[in-house]
Order: C-alpha cells, then sequence, then structure tokens
C-alpha cells in the first residue's frame, strides 16, 4: 500500500521535474534567440519553474530512496537496471539540485547573459534523465 502512494509521486514528481526542465530549455533558448527586453514575466516564470523542479526532484529522490528499500534488496545483489537507477537517478538529481540551485541566481539576475549556458545544462540534464528513464523502463516493461 506505501509503495504504490510513493510510486505514484514518484512518477508525479519525475514528470513535473523532467517537464519543468524541458519548459526551461525551451524559455532560455527562445530568450538567446531573440533577446526579449521585457524580461520581467520570464524571471517570474524562470523563478516559479526553478522552485518546482527543485522541490520535484527532492520528490523523485526521497520517493526513490522508499522504493528501493520497499524492495527488500538491502545486503544483496541488484540488476543492473536496479543499479543504473540508484545510483545513476541519484547522482543526476543531486547534480541538478546543486548546480542548478548554484547557477539560478545569476539567471535570475543576469537572464540574457546566462540563457545559452542554462538552456544547454537544462538539456543536458533533460536527456540524463531520459537516459536513467530508458534503462529502468526497458526493464519494467
Amino acid at each position: 500500500m506505501i509503495a504504490n502512494w510513493m510510486l505514484f509521486f514518484h512518477l508525479s514528481g519525475l514528470a513535473v521535474w523532467l517537464g519543468s526542465a524541458v519548459l526551461l530549455m525551451i524559455l532560455f533558448a527562445y530568450l538567446k534567440k531573440n533577446s526579449l527586453q521585457e524580461s520581467g514575466l520570464l524571471l517570474f516564470c524562470t523563478r516559479l519553474v526553478n522552485r518546482v523542479s527543485s522541490v520535484a526532484a527532492v520528490v523523485v529522490l526521497a520517493t526513490g530512496v522508499g522504493l528501493i528499500e520497499a524492495l527488500g534488496y538491502r545486503g544483496m545483489d541488484k540488476p543492473l537496471w536496479l543499479n543504473v537507477m540508484e545510483q545513476g537517478g541519484g547522482v543526476v538529481i543531486l547534480l541538478f539540485i546543486l548546480v542548478f540551485l548554484w547557477k539560478s541566481r545569476r539567471a535570475n539576475k543576469q537572464p540574457f547573459q546566462a540563457a545559452g549556458w542554462y538552456a544547454g545544462a537544462l538539456g543536458v540534464f533533460a536527456l540524463a534523465v531520459s537516459s536513467v528513464l530508458f534503462v529502468v523502463s526497458a526493464k519494467l516493461v
């Protein structure tokens, strides 16, 4: 029963996290390409999506740890897909939180200068999350 609601929050958090990363990537790529001077709405969206994506990443991390514990593989050999999900997914989440909390202040203060870097980094993280999802879903299907 607990694993069912944890799985729901895990998958919901993953969808919100990946979706917000892709949304920000598109916003910053558009900003870099078109050099919008009206950045008030963009700054508001960036701050909001940063908060939402950071909370979603923490939810994914916490529920992922709970789900792995619920599987009962403590002290046993784990299958490859579970190692990739546990170690690869955990590293991607922690790096995402650290890098984007560190760099988001610059992007909020100077959105035009940080737009290219931010869009590229979000693309890399979206690709990394999708890679972990591919490995895990190949086993779960």
